[in-house]
């Protein structure tokens, strides 16, 4: 604040400092001396009201994280509960749709196609090649040349009355005779054999599904003869599907 000296004004700057546990002032440039300002000895702390304060406020956080907890959790409850009663509805249209379309089965199955792509397969006994086509469907080719080497993959399908495995691949005069074999049952042989190369083969295998039941299975390829007017034991292919005989059986 400003405040006359010799007839003029000047500005007063407070200064304090502590001297063990006393705070002192002095008004510069107006005071030469220290002057006592506080005692801080004076000052009682009660550290038990302090403490009680402090849990008090530790209490109260813990109930709202609490009451948090417990929304949460009505919150999840309620959604589940809205989830399953949308997923019945889901369930309750389809059979109406099917009933609608003069479909018999009363849900529809979740899984009865799959594709299998020849060069993902798991081998043993040998090794694949592998080469690029631009005259075969999806511009790729998967062969083995010699007997003993197996490709084998998973697959999961529901239980289906009847169904067809499918495979695309190259006959040629090399080629030999395939064995499929499902849950390592033999299921059928595929003979790839022609007088000429032939790309973009369609080769099926009809079987009944249900006899290794719903689930997980596996496939497993080997060739283990050939026809007597092939040359070698050559085996060429793509890919794989398993497709049902009729989808609403």
């Amino acid at each position: 604040m400003p405040v006359l000296i010799n007839g003029r004004p000047n500005w007063i700057i407070p200064l304090f400092r502590q001297t063990g546990n006393v705070i002192e002032y002095k008004r510069f440039p107006a005071d030469y001396m220290w002057r006592g300002f506080l005692d801080l000895s004076s000052i009682i702390f009660d550290d038990t009201a302090i403490m009680a304060s402090l849990e008090d406020i530790d209490d109260a956080i813990v109930a709202l994280m609490t009451q948090d907890d417990v929304q949460d959790d009505a919150i999840a409850t309620a959604q589940a509960a809205a989830d399953a009663a949308q997923a019945a509805a889901d369930a309750a249209q389809d059979t109406a749709d099917d009933a609608l379309a003069g479909n018999t089965v009363a849900a529809k199955p979740k899984n009865r196609r799959v594709t299998l792509w020849h060069d993902e397969a798991n081998v043993s006994g040998g090794t694949f090649s592998h080469v690029a086509d631009t005259l075969a469907r999806y511009n790729s080719l998967s062969f083995t040349t010699v007997t003993g080497v197996n490709a084998v993959q998973s697959f999961a399908c529901d239980t289906m009355p009847a169904c067809k495995f499918f495979f695309l691949g190259v006959t040629a005069p090399s080629n030999g005779i395939m064995q499929l074999y499902i849950d390592e049952t033999a299921i059928a042989t595929v003979d790839w054999w022609s007088a000429g190369t032939v790309r973009n083969v369609i080769k099926s295998v009809s079987f009944v599904a249900s006899a290794i039941g719903s689930g997980r299975h596996t496939i497993r390829l080997e060739v283990t003869t050939k026809n007597a007017s092939s040359s070698g034991f050559s085996l060429t292919l793509t890919k794989y599907w398993l497709s049902p005989d009729n989808d609403f059986a």
